[in-house]
């Protein structure tokens, strides 16, 4: 079983690798040189701070693209619209087996493609002078977390949604949701007990929805660093538990719901 998801895995990786990647990472290396080099040059007093926050968002960025563009290839045009992928299933594997192979994959290329960010990120920082800090590494850990629940979503939508323009949408309009999560909470908190709208309909929403809160160490840098706001790696291995049982979740509903779908060739 492991051995059959893996080979998927390297299958997806390498497509991927040769479609997305390359591309991608020269595209993100010459942007983050000119926030580096140029624009910081405008922001006496915090280039540091300038630059790193400026990195980190397209860091960020440029995960969303790689993995929504994938996410909806693998899924949709490969699975739902029919291609080769019908010669997998000849053979003893399971559809599960197949989208979990393939989210194994993208959750790869993205640990390669932060990787090679992060590079780029830490060569500017040399070059520049800049100070190196511990939480540059917890930041890239938390953003890829949080970058794997957003897979997980953009799997499960890629099954359900009919057109890639409602699957981006749908899938946007969630990972934005994601950032007002505690908000909504505290909102709904101070409504009055017989608001029965609030507590019938959003008040589960906000349970459903994916929680950004967690992955927040980047906004409390500055806090951290000087010792007004503590840091633990409990908190961050409640992150990493936050993360698996999240997109775990997502990931066997995704896989429930295409063990389910009519494969129709083109």
């Amino acid at each position: 079983m492991f051995n059959r998801i893996l080979v998927i895995a390297q299958l997806t990786l390498l497509e991927q690798v040769r479609d997305k990647i390359v591309n991608l990472i020269f595209l993100f290396a010459g942007v983050v040189v000119y926030f580096g080099v140029v624009l910081t040059q405008l922001a006496q007093g915090f280039e540091e701070r300038f630059f790193r926050d400026t990195a980190l968002a397209m860091v960020e960025l440029f995960g969303l693209v790689l993995l929504l563009g994938s996410a909806y290839r693998v899924v949709r045009q490969d699975v739902r619209k029919g291609s080769s992928v019908e010669m997998f299933f000849v053979r003893p594997l399971r559809r599960w087996e197949y989208l979990a192979g393939r989210f194994a994959g993208l959750s790869t290329l993205l640990l390669v493609g932060m990787a090679v960010m992060g590079g780029v990120q830490l060569g500017i920082i040399t070059f520049k002078g800049f100070s190196w800090h511990w939480l540059f590494a917890v930041s890239f850990a938390e953003l890829y977390l949080k970058l794997i629940i957003v897979l997980a979503l953009a799997f499960l939508l890629a099954t359900i949604t009919t057109s890639q323009a409602s699957y981006l949408a749908s899938t946007l309009l969630i990972y934005a949701s994601g950032h007002v999560t505690q908000l909504m909470k505290l909102l709904i908190a101070r409504q009055d007990s017989t608001d029965t709208v609030s507590l019938i309909l959003l008040k589960p929403l906000t349970y459903l929805l994916p929680d950004f809160s967690f992955f927040g160490t980047a906004n409390r840098w500055e806090g951290i660093a000087a010792g007004a706001v503590s840091f633990s790696i409990g908190g961050l291995g409640l992150t990493l538990l936050y993360t698996v049982i999240y997109a775990g979740a997502l990931v066997v509903f995704s896989s429930y719901l295409f063990s389910r779908a009519e494969i129709s060739p083109t």
